[in-house]
């Protein structure tokens, strides 16, 4: 044994006996959340090999998406490019030359590995699908993938787009992928970061074994008889990662075992036959012969003679004619013709499909499936390569004039598109994918249109019966339509039928009564001055869209017209304490337990408006008023700084309406009005308020 064989041999023992500590468990120690990663192998190999690295705070986030400019790190790595020689100018325009990704880019770029996007482009941030990535994979490989797509074991294989089949296909071949649980690939998925360390650490050793040399030749068999002792084996020693140099063992070849040769055999000579004597024979006398008798011959009768039967002639086979052989058709070769440009685009809203028809004459034949496949021409060379084309979406089949029926494609963001289309016949022979046959169209998807119509509740709307010479009106409280900005109309319905439906020919035309606002209110409009009498009218409203509410009994509304013929009078007898005095004297600065005064109202009041205004005090929610029972007034009917307080009610004739003032304190000395007015009528542009009549309020001492 030489001096460096005892050396390795002394090192090897060495190494075997003493705790080592791995690599893998250091680097383990630095990433604590890939216990659970499948690739947790590689990614600690990788890791180790200097090709990836954590996030920070001792996480590699095995599940997170990887970009485009971080796998184009991990494939120069991979690949060991160069990546000092870099341009001056920078290739992309979202990868500058300060960006930690620059000089990766811009090498697998030029080795040709991975491409832009278009348009000066690399999308250095975007997410990297599983099957772009296996594509770059096996295209670094420098496998020829082309022809391997026929039986993908996927059951998603119908989702890989067909530039990415053949590759798909190799990269099973070669071990790359095995695809994920329920047998998916999941083609379109974003790649992470823990599927691309994973596939990269495969992609190491395939890379490694294709560039390993062939294994030597097994020397010839020597006939030399000697027998030669079988050497010891050598240790190998344990390869450690450290900076110390040990000398590579030289292996020893065994000798291949000496044939032995067989000896030649000595041949045994065969002994000769002895022949046996034949024994002489002994002649045997001859017996004398006994005469046999001669016999008389006996006549033979002569027989009759049998007359011959006549043969029946053979019948000739008639010959079977020989069938005329048909010939067989010839195959139908020739693919349908595609004019692209009899193809548009439907543009519809966000939130709904958008969709692809093609005109008459679209396609040459009539059942040929049509197909459009989404083209990104990464290269920019105008020419549709092999990995550029999309997942094909189907149009259905072409009809009998050529034209091709809108089918949807997808709900598309805003934005350029081109499609590649093709027609396939029931041959099975497909137009060219190329781009003399692609179509560009530009979607601006608009905001889906407002096809609801507003709500309107007829319980809130009202008429306002004027007098006979006077337009009555229709008004809408808060709440009567659902929309602001509504045109709100009115259609007179006459039920013919009498079937409490809205049958054709029942609405009278249309009579505008404004427009809702904020609250859904509507103001009163004049509906004309009608006579007296029942009416039943419709009422619709209309948004800025043009969507009209139903037009049906169940927004109906009936109304009474009474049509008195009088204005509204003012009171004859009003003032303090029942109609006494007009004037009363309270003492400056104190506080009056109860201040009383009535009015009586001069003709019967229908749904009458009474507002009430003094001057010094104001109206509280604890005060009381009657017109027909005492009632607190509500803080919505007290407006104008409490000043006024305004309500509606129903009286007949020379009823008493009174008022109750709680606990007031009454202001400095001076003269105060506390005024009176009605609308007997209801509210209403046509009809005015009654004369306004008042009453005087003292602060003072009488003369």
């Amino acid at each position: 044994m030489n001096k460096q064989q005892i050396v390795s041999s002394l090192l090897a023992i060495t190494l075997l006996a003493a705790p080592l500590a791995s690599p893998k468990a250091n680097a383990a120690a630095l990433f604590s959340d890939i216990n659970n990663s499948y690739a947790k192998e590689a990614i600690l190999e990788l890791l180790d090999k200097g090709i990836i690295s954590g996030i920070g705070d001792n996480r590699f986030d095995p599940a997170g998406q990887l970009k485009r400019q971080d796998f184009a790190i991990i494939l120069a790595k991979a690949l060991n490019l160069d990546t000092t020689t870099v341009p001056s100018v920078p290739t992309f325009s979202d990868v500058p030359k300060g960006s930690y990704a620059f000089n990766a880019v811009e090498a697998v770029y030029q080795a040709g590995w991975i491409n832009g996007l278009g348009k000066g482009r690399f999308a250095a941030g975007s997410p990297l699908s599983r099957q772009d990535m296996i594509v770059i994979f096996v295209r670094a490989l420098g496998i020829e993938a082309s022809g391997k797509s026929s039986s993908l074991p996927f059951a998603d294989s119908a989702k890989i787009a067909d530039y990415a089949k053949p590759s798909i296909a190799a990269a099973l071949e070669y071990g790359l992928i095995q695809g994920e649980g329920g047998n998916l690939f999941n083609p379109a998925a974003n790649a992470d970061r823990q599927s691309v360390a994973l596939v990269a650490s495969k992609f190491i050793k395939v890379k490694e074994a294709a560039a390993a040399p062939a294994s030597q030749a097994t020397p010839t068999v020597t006939a030399t008889p000697a027998v030669t002792a079988s050497p010891q084996p050598t240790a190998t020693p344990l390869t450690v990662y450290t900076s110390v140099y040990y000398p590579e063992q030289t292996a020893t070849p065994s000798p291949e075992p000496t044939a032995t040769p067989s000896p030649e055999p000595t041949p045994v000579p065969t002994p000769e036959p002895t022949a046996a004597p034949t024994p002489e024979p002994t002649a045997a006398p001859t017996p004398e012969p006994t005469p046999v008798p001669t016999p008389e011959p006996t006549a033979a009768p002569t027989p009759e003679p049998t007359a011959a039967p006549t043969p029946e002639p053979t019948p000739v086979p008639t010959p079977e004619p020989t069938p005329t052989p048909t010939p067989e058709p010839t195959p139908d070769t020739t693919a349908p013709d595609v004019d692209a440009a009899k193809f548009a685009a439907v543009d519809n809203y966000n939130g709904t499909l958008d969709q692809l028809y093609g005109a008459e004459a679209a396609v040459s034949e009539e059942g040929a499936v049509v197909q459009a496949y989404p083209w990104n021409d990464f290269n920019e060379n105008g020419l549709v390569d092999a990995d550029e084309l999309y997942t094909a979406k189907p149009l259905g089949a072409s009809l009998a004039d050529g034209s091709v029926t809108a089918a949807d494609i997808g709900d598309f963001s805003a934005g350029n598109y081109t499609v590649v289309i093709t027609a396939t016949d029931s041959e099975g022979n497909e137009s060219p994918k190329d781009a003399a046959h692609a179509f560009s169209f530009s979607l601006t998807k608009n905001e889906a249109p407002d096809v609801t119509a507003p709500e309107v509740d007829v319980h809130k709307f009202t008429a306002v019966d004027n007098y006979n010479g006077t337009q009555d009106q229709i008004t809408g409280a808060a709440s009567a339509v659902s929309e602001q900005d509504a045109a709100v109309q009115v259609y007179s319905w006459s039920d013919v039928n009498e079937n409490s439906q809205v049958d054709e020919g029942e609405l009278g035309a249309a009579l505008s009564v404004g427009t809702s606002v904020e609250d859904g209110s509507v103001a009163a409009a004049n509906i004309g001055d009608l006579p007296a009498g029942n009416y039943r009218f419709v009422i619709t409203a209309t948004d800025a869209s043009g969507n009209e509410s139903a037009k049906d009994a169940e927004h109906a509304i009936e109304i009474i017209l009474q049509k008195s013929t009088a204005p509204t009078l003012p009171s004859l007898l009003y003032g303090f304490d029942g109609a006494g005095s007009k004037t009363k004297y309270f003492t400056p600065a104190s506080t009056a337990t109860t201040v009383r005064f009535d009015f009586f109202s001069s003709e019967k009041f229908t749904n009458a408006v009474i507002e009430v205004t003094m001057e010094g005090l104001t109206f509280s929610t604890n005060d009381y008023y009657s017109i027909s029972g005492w009632v607190h007034p509500t803080a919505d009917q007290i407006s104008n700084g409490g000043h006024t307080l305004t309500f509606t009610g129903n009286a007949s004739a020379t009823s008493d309406i009174a008022f109750q003032l709680q606990n007031k304190n009454i202001p400095a000395a001076g003269t105060y009005k506390i005024k009176y007015r009605a609308d007997a009528d209801g509210t209403g542009t046509a009809r005015v308020f009654s004369e306004e009549q008042y009453i005087t309020l003292i602060s003072g001492y009488p003369n």
